[in-house]
């Protein structure tokens, strides 16, 4: 059987589900999770690509209720992680799911990072201090630390500063 392109890739720890048309299929791998209440996470470009109607659709198809947080910017800034952390709260949501490239993703892991411990995400920079207990899907993933353990968090008050999380195990 020859492998194609467009079929599915898995990752775990964080659960990464990629590949064409994934989006299609966000609602069965959130029903697979227990999940009542998803946070979606994404960004402008990607909704006005079409992408997140598609996953919300497939949410709705499985009876799952979600919230839709877009305020991610292009290299997620720490506001925007802790502004989603709060809303994932607020809302009493179960599962995270983030749409898009390597902004959404790395504040998608970012929230989970904050909802799991409590804490500023600034307090995990480094290697190996968490653990990542969220979802996501990538549809069109360009950069490996979209898939990985890795995330980078812009800091308003260090513009110039990126702060790296690294998880190895």
């Amino acid at each position: 059987m020859s492998q194609s392109l467009s079929q599915l890739r898995k990752f775990v720890s964080p659960e990464i589900i990629f590949g064409a048309g994934c989006r299609h299929n966000v609602g069965n791998c959130a029903k697979t999770f227990g999940a009542r209440k998803v946070l979606l996470v994404s960004d402008p470009g990607v909704i006005a690509a079409g992408w997140v109607a598609d996953v919300e659709a497939s949410l709705q198809a499985q009876g799952i209720e979600y919230v839709l947080y877009s305020a991610v910017s292009p290299n997620p800034r720490v506001e925007e992680v802790m502004l989603g952390a709060d809303l994932y709260r607020e809302n009493h949501c179960d599962v995270i799911v983030a749409v898009g490239g390597g902004s959404p993703m790395d504040c998608g892991k970012g929230i989970g990072i904050v909802v799991a411990h409590g804490r500023s995400i600034l307090e995990f920079e480094g290697v190996d201090t968490i653990r990542v207990p969220e979802s996501a899907a990538d549809p069109d993933s360009d950069h490996r630390r979209d898939l990985g353990r890795c995330l980078a968090i812009r800091d308003h008050l260090q513009p110039a500063r990126t702060h790296e999380v690294l998880h190895r195990q």
